[in-house]
């Protein structure tokens, strides 16, 4: 029978504790940006809560990510959403969860890897599964694309919805030093359906050499990408700006070109 689960939570758990903290880069550039989103909103946030890893320097409540969210209360101004909607079964599920519990006008900021990252690795794995396998296997879970994101938002109910990106490349000695980064940043293959076997070592050689190949760059080394996304939005408000309706605005185009030639 066929799990009903996309993500292996156990698995996730499991990977997570092999985490050390001083070797996640990408974690922190992560949080860095959030910090920053937070500030730039230039208000204070009363009540805060905080869905996965990550500490920053003012007091929040700590939820442990699971597909029931257990808040402690309805009534925050601020939620992040740190590092694990990518991983979660239903995005918008979260999402909705998280805005009802925000108050009106409450801010929600979530960030997680995006569809850009370990795209070389995908490639590569994929190439080594066809030449040794005959076929794909999963080995790195589907990620959310940013032209995907806001409308996220949207169907989750939140208002005046927000995405930007963060694209960065690392460079490594080789595949084995890359998934060697990976699994000290528990990133590990989260999925159910993944190998459960001990894959051969002759793949990996096979597959590190496609990397080679493929995505060399200077120094004889190769090329990681990392994309990271951040998603901003606002529990419906009274208080909030509302989109023209379609039709309202009567200035004609032409109009409008002929009063910039005259300025």
């Amino acid at each position: 029978m066929m799990n009903p689960s996309l993500f292996d939570f156990q698995h996730i758990l499991k990977t997570q504790r092999r985490k050390k903290s001083d070797a996640n880069f990408i974690f922190d550039m992560m949080l860095e940006e959030v910090e920053q989103k937070i500030k730039d909103h230039d208000r204070r946030f009363e009540k805060i809560a905080v869905i996965g890893d990550g500490q920053f320097d003012f007091d929040f409540e700590r939820v442990i990510f699971a597909n029931e969210l257990n808040f402690a209360s309805q009534d925050y101004d601020l939620i992040i959403h740190l590092g694990a909607l990518n991983i979660a079964d239903d995005v918008i599920g979260q999402m909705v969860q998280s805005r009802l519990r925000l108050n009106p006008d409450g801010v929600f900021i979530s960030a997680f890897l995006g569809g850009e990252s370990l795209n070389e690795l995908r490639q590569s794995m994929l190439a080594a599964d066809i030449s040794l396998y005959d076929g794909a296997m999963a080995h790195i879970a589907p990620m959310i694309d940013l032209r995907d994101a806001g409308g996220l938002l949207q169907r989750a109910g939140f208002a005046l919805p927000v995405a930007d990106n963060w694209v960065s490349r690392a460079t490594y000695d080789d595949g084995f030093a890359l998934m060697y980064d990976l699994r000290h940043m528990g990133m590990s293959n989260p999925l159910y359906a993944r190998p459960k076997h001990f894959m051969r070592k002759d793949y990996f050689v096979h597959m590190c050499d496609i990397y080679a190949q493929k995505f060399a760059c200077e120094g004889d080394r190769i090329y990681a990408t990392y994309e990271l996304i951040f998603l901003t939005g606002y529990a419906p408000s009274s208080d909030q700006p509302k989109p023209l309706r379609p039709g309202s605005v009567k200035v004609s185009l032409d109009s409008a070109i002929e009063k910039a030639k005259e300025h």
